[in-house]
């Protein structure tokens, strides 16, 4: 194979720095024979004639790595689509979390929440927190909701629907935080719970932890794969 190039030139001065590859890869030489005459003072004429052959090869195996190529370029288009997805979809899904919360917005009273506040009482607390989009005061309530609820019940109790309730609600909580890692893991802890007491589980938290846990795990196997060793952990 050889390689031919050209540059434009004008009384002998180069006019264009741009080198033009020409047919590298798939013409080869076999014969060349060249006509040099002068056409002035300082203008000569070449006259080259050639011989070639095409290397049908080499243009199919350009084919291949183009249609390779080709190929790379549709899979990261479809990634970045699904990227662009899924940040759509819990954008989506925020908005409509601070409109629930926030559509029945009241005064809000001081609560003072002791150990001895009962489990509502934190409850409504964290309702109230939730309105005023103050996240981590509402967290703090949901976990004394949550821990007072337990107390109550007793710890060897079997699993039911308000403490599915609980465990979705922190889901709400940490995805107005951006958390999405503590977001993910509650998440999968409430679709875990619910398949295993699936009989004791209101529709309403069926639907919202098959709403959240895919688009979550999406979420994080796409930007965060680490995250199983830690939302896994029981």
């Amino acid at each position: 194979m050889e390689q031919f190039s050209y540059s434009k030139t004008k009384n002998l001065s180069l006019t264009n720095d741009e080198v033009t590859t020409v047919a590298a890869k798939i013409v080869k030489v076999l014969s060349a024979s060249y006509d040099v005459s002068a056409v002035s003072d300082s203008e000569i004429k070449v006259v080259v004639n050639l011989t070639v052959q095409i290397d049908t090869d080499s243009i199919n195996e350009d084919i291949f790595l183009l249609k390779q190529e080709n190929e790379k370029l549709k899979e990261s288009a479809v990634k970045r689509e699904d990227e662009l997805s899924i940040l759509h979809e819990i954008r989506d899904l925020q908005e409509s979390l601070i409109k629930k919360y926030t559509q029945n917005k009241t005064y809000r009273l001081p609560m003072k929440l002791t150990m001895e506040s009962t489990w509502q009482d934190c409850l409504d607390s964290y309702f109230i927190d939730m309105s005023y989009q103050d996240y981590s005061y509402a967290e703090a309530s949901l976990v004394m909701a949550s821990g007072t609820y337990w107390q109550m019940k007793g710890k060897s109790s079997a699993y039911d629907d308000q403490n599915c309730s609980f465990e979705l609600m922190f889901v709400d909580c940490y995805l107005l935080q951006n958390n999405y890692r503590m977001a993910a893991r509650f998440a999968w802890l409430a679709k875990r719970n619910i398949d295993e007491n699936p009989s004791v589980i209101s529709d309403d938290n069926k639907e919202r932890a098959e709403k959240y846990y895919p688009l979550l795990y999406r979420y994080m196997m796409k930007y965060h794969p680490e995250w199983q060793e830690f939302v896994f952990k029981k």
